[in-house]
């Protein structure tokens, strides 16, 4: 179902309202709030763990330093994961609860029924699950969705949030963000890869110009903007550069010549000076520097989504 509201700050209240009247009838049952932002995904978090704290279902807090900053988690709270890690059997995006938390160490139940428990030194990226960003729930399916709507959603994000339920799912949104209802249909079912490819059309030319297929381009571009994609909080990253995008043939080049294995190390580089907000910077190897181009959608949030 889809439910408006005069803003986005009365949507994600009306979002909760219905998240929390629905946890405490069906307890049994698999949730998850979806979103686009990692802003949004904060407060919602947040929203969430009063109506937790408020109804007693949470132990005592303790403050922990994990991967995105410090936190509190109790005894209770839903939490997810953030990284691969073999060793304690999660995946990206595998979700929890916590039995057990200190400030050195955690135990966490998991959806699917184990008990693993960590150091956080060892293991810190872990957040809270309540709510998750779109591009986070790739994968997921839960019994019940509630997805607040935003302006930076397209079709492919649409089509992600509005199909992770198995029983029902609710959409909420704010008429200062959208109008109207068509409004809201038309942001959902646009289509990014089209509006973005003005800006993708230089850099593959360039390439092209080089001797470098759009095949290979692509590869490289895949390479560096994929592992880039959470920070930014696109939630998206399509195969025409939706996001920051290699926009230097020899680039390519630089990150296609490395062994396979490498080239997640050099895309980590790419992301820490994506994090310090250059623009352009020497390539190691060559003689030229790497343009990063960077679509609308980010520069227009440039503030909240480069960190």
């Amino acid at each position: 179902m889809v439910h408006s509201a005069e803003t986005r700050e009365q949507a994600r209240g009306d979002l909760i309202d219905r998240w929390d009247r629905q946890r405490q009838a069906s307890p049994d049952s698999s949730r998850i709030i979806l979103t686009h932002t990692n802003a949004e995904v904060r407060e919602l978090n947040e929203a969430a763990r009063d109506r937790m704290r408020a109804a007693g279902d949470l132990g005592e807090d303790v403050r922990v330093t994990v991967e995105r900053g410090e936190r509190n988690f109790a005894a209770g709270d839903r939490v997810m994961f953030l990284q691969n890690e073999r060793g304690l059997g999660v995946k990206n995006g595998t979700l929890g609860t916590i039995e057990q938390v200190s400030e050195q160490s955690m135990s966490v139940r998991t959806d699917d029924g184990r008990s693993i428990s960590f150091d956080l030194k060892d293991y810190d990226r872990i957040d809270h699950g309540y709510a998750a960003t779109i591009h986070k729930a790739q994968g997921m399916t839960v019994d019940r969705t509630h997805v607040l709507a935003t302006p930076g959603m397209d079709a492919h994000g649409s089509y992600v949030a509005l199909s992770r339920h198995r029983d029902g799912m609710d959409l909420h949104y704010g008429r200062d963000d959208f109008s109207s209802q068509d409004k809201l249909i038309n942001t959902l079912s646009r289509d990014r890869a089209k509006d973005m490819a003005t800006d993708y059309e230089p850099a593959q030319s360039y390439a092209e110009r080089r001797g470098i297929t759009a095949h290979a381009h692509d590869a490289a571009v895949e390479q560096v903007a994929e592992p880039s994609l959470e920070h930014l909080d696109l939630g998206l990253c399509d195969r025409n550069g939706v996001g920051p995008v290699i926009g230097h043939g020899p680039c390519a080049e630089v990150v296609l010549g490395r062994p396979t294995g490498e080239r997640p190390r050099i895309a980590q580089q790419f992301l820490k000076l994506l994090r310090r907000r250059r623009r352009s910077f020497s390539v190691p190897g060559t003689r030229c520097r790497l343009r990063l181009v960077v679509v609308p959608a980010v520069r227009s949030h440039r503030g909240s989504q480069i960190r």
